[in-house]
């Protein structure tokens, strides 16, 4: 009797889209990091009441919102709240010092505030309570640029 050959489907569903098959699993983990950034609405430049920024906000709930902005040992960031809900977010660069985090987007504005208190990194009241306590532990508080003076020979 002869055999019959049974051929099967292939059943494996690779967990990641078919535009991905055959990139490397390091390239597959970035661009579906890159796809998580962009999944966020943006609210940029829209004039937002409080209660629609913390509504909107609740895009950003369990999201590392420092690793999102780009935390690194060489960038840490902290919150400056001088009134409550009304937050500032900066960088101690190693290098510059401080830095404002410009963010046109409220809503993310609002969402890395509340991470960052949530989350243990530094909060103070005011600009001169975190340059204090910069200077208490030799961090650079900004770069001083040397005005250039005009060649006298020209």
């Amino acid at each position: 009797m002869p055999r019959r050959l049974i051929l099967k489907r292939n059943l494996y569903k690779p967990d990641h889209p078919p535009e991905l098959a055959g990139a490397s699993p390091a390239s597959v983990r970035v661009m579906q990091e890159e796809k998580k950034q962009s999944d966020f609405e943006s609210y940029a430049f829209q004039d937002l009441s409080m209660k629609q920024i913390k509504k909107f906000a609740k895009q950003y709930e369990g999201v590392n919102m420092a690793k999102l902005m780009g935390a690194n040992e060489d960038m840490c960031p902290f919150v400056i709240e001088e009134v409550k809900d009304n937050c500032m977010t900066m960088w101690w660069n190693k290098n510059g010092g401080m830095m404002t985090l410009l963010d046109e987007d409220e809503v993310r504005a609002y969402a890395t505030a509340v991470y960052l208190k949530k989350n243990a990194y530094p909060v103070f009241k005011n600009l001169k309570e975190a340059q204090d306590y910069a200077a208490a532990r030799d961090w650079p508080l900004n770069v001083v640029v040397e005005p250039i003076e005009p060649d006298q020979n020209l």
